[in-house]
């Protein structure tokens, strides 16, 4: 928190209810001086969210104020006469904008704050919006958020659903970090990433290593599931499509669409290898990333080969494959 401004530090060492007092008495006195503190782009959103039923004069309000009493309207229900930005003269992009870095503030200066559960349910809304509608929040701030609360045993649902519905891999690794946390942390991202092999190693080290090793060698192959915690007790939220690490040929992770386009024989091989058991699919791809690994000219050689003497190389007897 910026603690040198005095709303901030007023309710950061006295309590919300001293600073309410603070800015009754504030604004009885001089009016415009309080407004103009309100204003301040370093006020926090908590002094905000406080201060959301003392605050009369909503036309003296920074737009960036609007938008947050806007959304506190919304998500709880409550009615604060805030005019919609869309009222004012500025242009769709400014409104954009406006609306992002608002979310943006609001979570970045409320991060460390679990003031009661009407704020916690506007953070989460907050959330939803940068997150989900704009797509522009920053992953590792909602996975800290998310740790954050989860460490102070308060609501953090709404949070990992958020996680959950990212297609955004490299959250994995932004979680693989909170191993090396608290233990109550590290079991919570084990939890997380319990669908990766070694996540559960017994040495700390040796556990991210091996999340970064398997991120590294599979993240071009992974595809999203959509899985949440509310579909899922242990949800899988991305698997390695194994026709992908079979060819070394990457995927956009949600439509499992291969992003460079296949020659006529790597299709034919891709549809007849969709065929195998997975088992089967898991042990061929498994072998091509380890030969493509080693010695990447003589892969290419090893990858035109028909998919049955492929099979046959592994002693997996299979009826015409191509």
């Amino acid at each position: 928190m910026k603690q040198h401004h005095l709303f901030n530090h007023m309710f950061s060492e006295e309590g919300p209810e001293a600073l309410r007092q603070q800015w009754n008495e504030e604004v009885t006195r001089q009016p415009d001086e309080a407004y103009k503190k309100l204003n301040d782009p370093f006020l926090d959103f908590p002094s905000l969210f406080i201060l959301k039923d003392d605050v009369k004069e909503i036309e003296a309000l920074s737009i960036r104020n609007r938008i947050a009493l806007m959304h506190i309207e919304k998500a709880l229900n409550v009615t604060l006469t805030i005019p919609s930005p869309s009222t004012m003269p500025m242009s769709n992009v400014e409104i954009y904008d406006c609306h992002v870095q608002c979310y943006e503030w609001m979570i970045e200066s409320s991060s460390s704050t679990l003031l009661n559960n009407d704020f916690l349910y506007v953070i989460d809304h907050a959330c939803t919006y940068l997150y989900q509608f704009y797509n522009e929040g920053h992953m590792p701030q909602l996975i800290e958020l998310l740790f954050h609360r989860y460490r102070n045993n308060v609501q953090y649902h709404y949070l990992l659903q958020l996680l959950y519905d990212s297609p955004k891999r490299e959250w994995l690794l932004y979680v693989a970090q909170y191993l090396y946390a608290s233990p109550k942390e590290r079991l919570f991202a084990q939890k997380l990433l319990h669908f990766i092999p070694t996540s559960h190693a017994t040495t700390l080290n040796v556990a991210v290593e091996s999340i970064e090793d398997w991120y590294e060698d599979h993240h071009h192959y992974l595809l999203f599931t959509g899985e949440t915690n509310d579909t899922n007790h242990d949800p899988v939220p991305f698997v390695i499509h194994y026709g992908a690490k079979y060819l070394g040929k990457a995927i956009h992770c949600q439509t499992g669409q291969f992003i460079s386009p296949l020659s006529r024989q790597e299709f034919d091989k891709a549809q007849s290898f969709s065929q195998l058991s997975i088992d089967i699919q898991e042990r061929l791809s498994t072998t091509s990333a380890h030969y493509r690994k080693e010695n990447r000219s003589m892969w290419r050689e090893w990858i035109k080969q028909p998919l049955s003497s492929h099979l046959e190389e592994l002693h997996i007897y299979r009826p015409c494959c191509h």
